[in-house]
């Protein structure tokens, strides 16, 4: 989700040098790891030609797809 700052924190950001600059680069910087595991496992390689179920794109990456939970189906948390 981008962060898109208003007039008024965009004067204090930028102007004013009082915006949480830090906070901001980690979080950023936070982004980038789940990102880089994804290329590492193939995820966007697996998603190229559309969109695919979990199930799918762990076996089009060459991983085994696993089942959370003792049922074999698959089941939202909501549905209990």
């Amino acid at each position: 989700m981008p962060f898109v700052p208003s007039p008024l924190e965009r004067l204090l950001l930028s102007r004013l040098n009082l915006g949480p600059g830090p906070l901001l680069d980690v979080i950023g910087a936070g982004a980038f790891r789940p990102v880089g595991v994804a290329v590492d496992l193939g995820v966007f390689e697996a998603l190229r030609d559309g969109p695919r179920t979990a199930a799918e794109v762990a076996t089009a990456s060459g991983h085994t797809p696993k089942v959370r939970g003792s049922s074999s189906s698959a089941s939202h948390p909501s549905d209990t």
